[in-house]
């Protein structure tokens, strides 16, 4: 939350955000400086994902949320298995609720990533598809990336699905093989970046065409986080290293 200068940070399992204040970098804070929020998301909320900033009148974070998860163990309940966008203002610590978005009802259907492209004023929201708590491998038709416009309003804001079965590769010929499992998302160069958690690989999607380009050569492994910073993304992988690209060096490289 650049505008207030804090980290602000949801919890995966309740609807309850908390705050974390200070200032950048955060170095001097001392323990125990979590503060609950008076806020809470919408009694149907739970799952509190990806996050996303936003600067404006009033400044917001866009929220990601899952579905239902069968794993009582772990004290989350959703109520009715759909997965939203929500939005968190700071400035007066409330909810409210974007859009609903399509999908599949139940495990695997978690909005995992979620960017925003300033230059157009819309959100990219991600699922990797993957029931992480129980079984561990992909649901079916559970992975995808809505494409979010509109978002200035729960009345006019839309989703629109991007076509994950329609891969190119780098020399734009088609992939028929596979398809993406994109895990987190960043917007920079008039692309967003995706990164694949299941296989490896990044997903280039160019904004102004709508082509998906699959770059296997570009991460070995799966991953989670990816960010852009300056020219380069830096990427979290599933085996704990933090990795970079020069976008400068893409196509090519």
């Amino acid at each position: 939350d650049s505008a207030n200068n804090k980290w602000r940070l949801f919890n995966w399992f309740t609807s309850t955000p908390y705050s974390l204040p200070g200032s950048y970098p955060l170095t001097d804070l001392a323990d125990g400086d979590f503060v609950t929020l008076s806020g809470a998301a919408p009694s149907n909320i739970a799952g509190l994902n990806a996050q996303q900033f936003v600067a404006g009148s009033p400044n917001l974070i866009y929220i990601a949320t899952a579905s239902p998860l069968p794993i009582s163990a772990f004290g989350f309940t959703a109520v009715d298995g759909v997965s939203r966008i929500i939005r968190y203002n700071v400035d007066d610590d409330s909810f409210d609720v974007l859009i609903e978005l399509p999908g599949v009802d139940g495990d695997g259907d978690v909005g995992n990533g979620l960017c925003y492209d300033a230059d157009n004023e819309v959100l990219y929201v991600t699922s990797v598809g993957v029931d992480f708590f129980v079984t561990g491998a992909p649901v079916a038709n559970a992975n995808y990336v809505y494409k979010v416009e509109n978002i200035g309003s729960p009345d006019t804001a839309t989703a629109t699905a991007i076509d994950l079965t329609t891969l190119v590769d780098a020399d734009g010929n088609a992939v028929t093989d596979r398809t993406l499992y994109p895990n987190g998302c960043t917007v920079a160069n008039g692309k967003v970046w995706m990164i694949d958690q299941v296989v490896g690989g990044i997903g280039v999607y160019e904004i102004e065409t709508g082509v998906l380009t699959f770059r296997a050569d570009m991460l070995d492994e799966g991953g989670d986080g990816i960010l852009a910073i300056d020219n380069y993304l830096v990427a979290s992988t599933s085996s704990g290293n933090l990795v970079w690209y020069d976008m400068d060096e893409y196509p090519s490289g």
